[in-house]
């Protein structure tokens, strides 16, 4: 079984593959050639989830993060190009999507004639304090955001809509607050050979 990790926000990554021997052993693959990560990612209530691969070159200090798109049954998955030569690193991190879970209530509330000003007030709030975390153009954009959205009536559905775009949630997503952030404990590996090399040994075999 697969070590899973779960933090306040109640999220659990389990069920990563490939994972050979509990990570104790690399994949291998080809240049050129693609990694298809999967893993199980659930909560135990009805909050939205965001998920992100982290991957790495070992010889690089700092990750890229690549989305995971959901499947099914708790399935997210996402894939990556192993382009160099040399060893990667890769691991998950998932976290209650806060923006998307208020977003999917309010039109919910909206379309029962329930919503209240308030409830515009907690997105303009999460807006603002991802903005708080990013920094340039993004920080621009997601203040813009709040101020369109404080600046809005419930009334005014068409101008809501433009607001409260899945770009925006995109948006907000790249700066979760890092504290409600659950990350897989452990860097998984691949070892990249030349293309050639890889061939090779598969027809002596």
């Amino acid at each position: 079984m697969n070590v899973a990790n779960v933090n306040l926000e109640r999220v659990t990554i389990e069920g990563v593959a490939p994972e050979i021997d509990f990570g104790n052993y690399p994949i291998k693959r080809a240049v050129g050639e693609s990694v298809v990560v999967e893993a199980d990612i659930f909560t135990d209530g009805h909050d939205a989830l965001h998920a992100s691969l982290l991957v790495r070159e070992e010889k690089a200090g700092t990750w890229t993060e690549l989305p995971m798109k959901f499947l099914l049954n708790d399935r997210w998955r996402p894939d990556f190009t192993t382009s160099e030569i040399g060893r990667y690193f890769y691991t998950i991190q998932a976290w209650i999507d806060r923006f998307s879970s208020w977003r999917r209530d309010l039109q919910k509330k909206l379309d029962a004639g329930q919503a209240e000003p308030v409830d515009l007030l907690i997105g303009v709030q999460l807006i603002e304090e991802a903005a708080q975390r990013s920094s340039g153009a993004d920080a621009t954009k997601l203040r813009q955001a709040a101020t369109a959205l404080r600046d809005t009536k419930l009334a005014e559905s068409n101008d809501l809509a433009r607001i409260l775009t899945s770009d925006l949630a995109e948006l907000v997503n790249r700066y979760p607050d890092k504290h409600l952030v659950t990350r897989y404990a452990k860097e998984l590996s691949v070892v990249v050979d030349p293309a050639k090399a890889r061939f090779s040994a598969w027809y002596e075999m």
